[in-house]
């Protein structure tokens, strides 16, 4: 059974996602870009060209589609646990190699700045794996090497172009085919690193429940489907667990820092830098204002690229930069937000 999602929850996820933006910008300005981090740019093939950037969306398309197979199918626990490293050391083990890169710049430094980052990659991974409470921070690492990343080896444009890609594929996922509604149930049942989240469990004891209730929750919860060990302890008790909760998705913390991380690094403009950043946290603050007015499911990405695609085109416009990418990006995302308040008003 599940209660509405309160305001002190919703304060938690904003300031999760406005830690990684401005811990991600920090990182880049103050610690990347003063020596330009030569180590991970000479992985990179012509980083920033078209043909990147499609081969980025081909990618993440392919990733996501085999990572919803494997959900759906698999009904074990051990490929979630190692899913679960995978999510965890890979992009902590790129983040610390960019920053280690930048620390420690000559050449002979190479394997040991990969050795220090896959070191510390791990050692996140078994913390978690000790201490699932530790998820949020795992995923708020994870989220901060994606934008900065990201941000670093693809020019502005490239990265709005991405994130347009991404908007298209979140909308689709969650309102057409719906399952990424199916795949977040999964991950926060198994506590996977896929997003940070803010919840509240309330046991409520059987003596306050109804036969009608009693008989519920001897349906909902199976206790050999339940893999959370909170809910698994409420049960045994013969409480019925109350959930209020709220989740929001690694790639929509990263996906707004790499805009603005692409910005910074394209245009060397704070005013755009900052402009992108308070568009994505109105953005935010209008996914949780419709997720709370209407109750459902919500894909977050498409209004964020709705926000920071005003943002960006008002920040260009401010700067008397008014060219044919600065209208198309006012005009798209005016219009990419009408499908999604379509949906909604036919939920409603």
């Amino acid at each position: 059974m599940e209660r509405r999602i309160e305001l002190r929850q919703l304060v938690n996820i904003f300031a999760l996602f406005m830690i990684v933006q401005f811990l991600g910008m920090l990182l880049l300005i103050a610690v990347i870009l003063p020596t330009q981090a030569p180590i991970l740019i000479e992985s990179v093939s012509e980083p920033g060209t078209i043909i990147n950037v499609l081969w980025l969306i081909t990618y993440l398309m392919i990733i996501n589609i085999v990572v919803f197979m494997f959900f759906s199918k698999y009904k074990g626990d051990l490929l979630f646990k190692f899913l679960d490293l995978y999510i965890i050391i890979v992009p902590t083990f790129f983040l610390f190699l960019f920053i280690f890169g930048s620390l420690f710049t000559a050449p002979s430094d190479l394997y040991f700045d990969a050795a220090a980052a896959l070191a510390v990659g791990i050692a996140l991974a078994a913390a978690k794996h000790k201490m699932q409470k530790l998820r949020n921070f795992a995923v708020i690492i994870a989220s901060v090497s994606i934008g900065v990343v990201l941000g670093y080896i693809l020019p502005f444009w490239g990265a709005y172009i991405l994130m347009l890609a991404i908007a298209v594929y979140d909308y689709v996922a969650v309102f057409v085919t719906k399952h990424m509604v199916a795949l977040a149930k999964v991950a926060a049942n198994r506590n996977l690193s896929l997003f940070i989240g803010s919840a509240d469990v309330e046991a409520i004891p059987k003596s306050y429940l109804s036969r009608e209730d009693q008989n519920e929750i001897k349906k909902t919860f199976k206790m050999s489907e339940i893999k959370n060990p909170q809910l698994r302890d409420i049960v045994k008790e013969g409480s019925l667990p109350v959930v209020s909760q709220i989740l929001l998705g690694g790639g929509d913390l990263g996906v707004p820092l790499m805009m603005a991380a692409s910005a910074y690094t394209t245009y060397l403009s704070f005013f755009l830098t900052s402009m992108i950043i308070v568009g994505a946290a109105f953005g935010l603050l209008l996914t949780m204002y419709i997720a709370k007015r209407y109750k459902v499911a919500l894909p977050a990405i498409p209004p964020l690229f709705f926000a920071i695609s005003l943002a960006s085109a008002a920040a260009f416009a401010i700067t008397g930069v008014i060219n044919w990418q600065v209208k198309a990006a006012a005009i798209i995302g005016i219009i990419f937000i009408i499908p999604m308040y379509i949906a909604l008003r036919n939920k409603g």
